[in-house]
This record gives structure tokens, C-alpha cells and sequence, in this order.
């Protein structure tokens, strides 16, 4: 009986090495993924692979010191998660995502210009325009970011006589190609951009500024 006692204190006492780990990662991933390196918001799309675990039992029969070694341990893994998580990230050529409005406008063939001007200077995507059957009215169709929406809809009013009402709903969150971490190596680009990347990076201007 004492010997299945001792095997099954050995295998808690397992299950709490493990329980610890497990959770100390987690929290570890939650405080990484929840404020990303690049912008301090939260990361879409990312996920970490953990190869191995190791764990190196120490002896120590003061409940004392070992209730403080667990917080210690406990502190420690999570931020080897964090650091390790940001080095990985980091070496992968990230890039920053912005949010994506899907717009729909109709209107006349008079103000097809004016909205088609107004959508591509703000830099959105024209993805689709059709005629009304049996009118001179046109469904067009496009996608602008969100970031460019503000005014967006008083600027087209006033460039269309107020004849139109645009439809904005959000689509989906589009991936920057840009590198947010390019900085001027060469010699050629240290020479038309100077030392920062800002003249050339509008990305990485605009995670600075968060």
C-alpha cells in the first residue's frame, strides 16, 4: 500500500509540473498575442510551435522555498514564451494587416468619374459595376480601407452634388505587403532615403506613430 501511495503521489506531483507548464505557456502566448511587438495590438493569423519541453527536477524539502520556486518558475517560462515568441515572429518577415470596408454606390452615369476619383484617392479597389436595366443608374461595387473612410462619405457627397449615399460594411482584415521593418542598408538607398525608412516606408512611419 505505501508503494502504490508513493507512485501515485509521484505521478500528482507530475501532473502539477506539467499543469504549471502548460499554463504558464499559455499565459506566456495570451501576453504576446494580445500586444504584438510591431504595433502593441493584438497579432492575427500567428501561431508558435514549441519543439520540446525539458525538465530539470531539483531537491528541496522546505515547503517554503518551494512555493517560491513555482512563482519563480512560473514567471520565468512566461517570459522565455514572450521572448522567444517575439524573436520567432520577428525572423519571419512579418507584415501588419488593416481592416477592409466593402462599399456599394449607385449612381448616375453623370457622376461616374467623381466617385471612381474619389474611391482610387483614397486608395481604395473598384471590384465590380453594373448597370440598373431600364435606367441610367450604375451599382458599383468596391473595397477602401478603413483607415481612408473618414470624410470619406462628405467628400463624395460634395464631389457628386450630394447624389449619392454610399453603403460601407466591413469585409475582412487585408495584409500589407509593405515591410514594416525595412530600414536603408545599401549604399543606394541610404543615399536617396537617408538613415530613416520613413521617406520610403510608410509602414513603418505609421508604427512608429502607434
Amino acid at each position: 500500500e505505501e508503494q502504490v501511495e508513493v507512485e501515485q503521489q509521484d505521478n500528482n506531483e507530475d501532473d502539477n509540473i506539467y499543469n504549471l507548464i502548460q499554463q504558464a505557456i499559455k499565459n506566456g502566448f495570451q501576453n504576446i498575442t494580445n500586444k504584438g511587438p510591431l504595433c502593441g495590438e493584438p497579432m492575427y493569423g500567428v501561431g508558435f510551435v514549441i519543439d520540446n519541453i525539458q525538465v530539470i527536477e531539483g531537491e528541496d524539502d522546505n515547503e517554503d522555498e518551494q512555493n517560491m520556486d513555482t512563482r519563480l518558475v512560473t514567471t520565468n517560462i512566461m517570459s522565455s514564451m514572450k521572448e522567444g515568441s517575439i524573436s520567432s515572429f520577428l525572423s519571419q518577415s512579418p507584415r501588419l494587416v488593416e481592416p477592409m470596408y466593402r462599399v456599394f454606390i449607385q449612381g448616375t452615369t453623370e457622376v461616374l468619374g467623381s466617385i471612381y476619383d474619389v474611391i482610387q484617392k483614397r486608395k481604395g479597389r473598384i471590384t465590380g459595376d453594373s448597370i440598373v436595366e431600364g435606367t441610367n443608374l450604375f451599382d458599383i461595387y468596391s473595397l477602401l480601407p478603413v483607415i481612408q473612410s473618414f470624410g470619406f462619405c462628405d467628400e463624395l457627397r460634395t464631389e457628386t452634388a450630394g447624389n449619392v449615399i454610399p453603403q460601407l460594411t466591413f469585409s475582412h482584415w487585408n495584409i500589407i505587403n509593405d515591410d514594416p521593418l525595412w530600414m536603408p542598408i545599401t549604399h543606394e538607398d541610404i543615399e536617396e532615403y537617408g538613415n530613416i525608412a520613413h521617406k520610403k516606408n510608410n509602414i513603418n512611419y505609421k508604427m512608429d506613430k502607434f
